[in-house]
């Protein structure tokens, strides 16, 4: 999960500094690539943060999984 994080903060930086570019269509690209990355990322983390580790299913006991599920 801290790969898929480490991961979506990078984007997000590149995003941001892609946005000053003059190029729209780099800038797009950028923007757009980061979005997707980010949305995995959150996918991926909030699925493994709300799964118990000692079965198979979601667990209610943490607040995370809540979170996930709405």
């Amino acid at each position: 999960m801290l790969i898929h994080v480490e991961q979506a903060r990078s984007m997000s930086y590149l995003a941001a500094i892609r946005a000053t570019d003059r190029d729209v269509a780099e800038r797009r690209r950028a923007i757009s690539a980061a979005k997707v990355v980010i949305g995995q990322a959150c996918r991926k983390v909030g699925a493994g943060g709300s799964a118990d580790p000692r079965r198979d299913g979601q667990t209610d006991e943490l607040h995370v999984g809540h979170y996930f599920k709405r």
